[in-house]
């Protein structure tokens, strides 16, 4: 255990040290250039094995409606609509499987018939493995709409962008993501569609799909992003869209919502705007932020990886860890006193 810890000081110390010399860099404070090429060789230092062993036990996610019940088998059958089709899938459940009913800790016994859930699981020797259960009615109605009707979408708004606006109320999440990716490609001129991409920063729905670029001879083309989700796709377009939608993820730093909290932090430190400066070290600051994260949640982390984080602990540190990352990244020297702190709380590592 105390080669554990030390193990987990020292990743939190690297983590902290290249944001402050993000920091440094980005306010032309000189280093040595023998201490820049010492700190190098740190961020190249990626375990191999680890990796292989997270590609073969990948965490999948299925929202839908549970269709039946065997308390012999311990299984559940659930059923989701996949546009003119139904899909129904079996997952087991074990002794290890976390279920909760509004962030309360439940047991087999409480998943009942036409229940909505949301389950994590994995698949081993064609055995689907439930490893969370959530049975949150409001989360998985899913269409996750912007907030604002779509009838009531303003008519001085400009028709190229309107088009796309209208594609976040789609039941499809594959084309709610290109929506999102569409208008991150307009960039700043976006500014008027802010408030219907912050509106769909809680869609945690996976998709696979397509993100429209321009190749060198001016031809446009469709490169596949893979293991994405609408959430994350729409922090990426706030991020192109830059300045104009600082107040507004400023402001969604308070949403209850951790994904949508997660995903604004994210998108902030890729804006690297000073007025998100202090709101951010809030963040880091906070001593109770474990408190206020159930101790059953369960969150993917963003990119890629789909990386499932299960806990409040496990929640606090990763939204910390981004904090960090955001800070770095803007370069502001407001950020240096508290970054040094952070290597002195013992609170959570990285």
């Amino acid at each position: 255990m105390r080669i554990i810890n030390q193990i987990l000081l020292t990743k939190k110390i690297i983590a902290i040290i290249v944001a402050m010399l993000c920091v440094f860099a980005i306010t032309s404070v000189s280093f040595p250039a023998e201490e820049k090429k010492a700190a190098s060789p740190e961020k190249k230092i990626e375990p191999t094995q680890p990796a292989e062993k997270k590609a073969s036990e990948k965490l999948k996610r299925l929202a839908g409606e549970v269709k039946a019940v065997d308390a012999v088998a311990k299984t559940i059958t659930l059923a989701r609509d996949i546009k003119d089709k139904v899909e129904e899938i079996i997952v087991t459940v074990n002794n290890k499987t976390k279920i909760t009913l509004n962030n309360e800790e439940k047991t087999f016994a409480d998943v009942k018939l036409g229940d909505k859930v949301e389950v994590y699981y994995t698949t081993a020797d064609g055995k689907n493995t439930a490893r969370a259960i959530d049975v949150r009615t409001k989360k998985l109605i899913y269409v996750a709409q912007p907030k604002i009707p779509k009838e009531k979408i303003p008519s001085e708004i400009p028709s190229e962008m309107k088009e796309h606006i209208e594609k976040l109320y789609s039941s499809d999440p594959k084309e709610r993501a290109n929506g999102a990716i569409e208008l991150g490609e307009i960039g700043k001129r976006a500014f008027p569609v802010v408030p219907f991409l912050i509106g769909i920063l809680h869609d945690t729905k996976p998709v696979t799909l397509s993100s429209l670029v321009l190749t060198p001879n001016g031809f446009s083309k469709y490169v596949v992003v893979e293991s994405s989700d609408v959430g994350y796709e729409a922090a990426k377009a706030l991020s192109k869209i830059g300045a104009p939608a600082v107040e507004y993820l400023i402001e969604t730093l308070k949403d209850e919502d951790w994904d949508v909290q997660v995903r604004a932090v994210w998108a902030l430190g890729e804006i690297k705007d000073s007025r998100a400066v202090n709101p951010l070290i809030a963040i880091l600051e906070d001593k109770y932020l474990e408190t206020r994260i159930p101790l059953n949640a369960v969150m993917f982390a963003l990119g890629s990886g789909r990386e499932l984080i299960p806990g409040n602990k496990g929640i606090a540190t990763y939204i910390r860890k981004l904090v960090v990352e955001a800070l770095g990244k803007i370069g502001d020297r407001r950020t240096i006193e508290p970054l040094i702190a952070t290597l002195k709380d013992n609170k959570w590592s990285i």
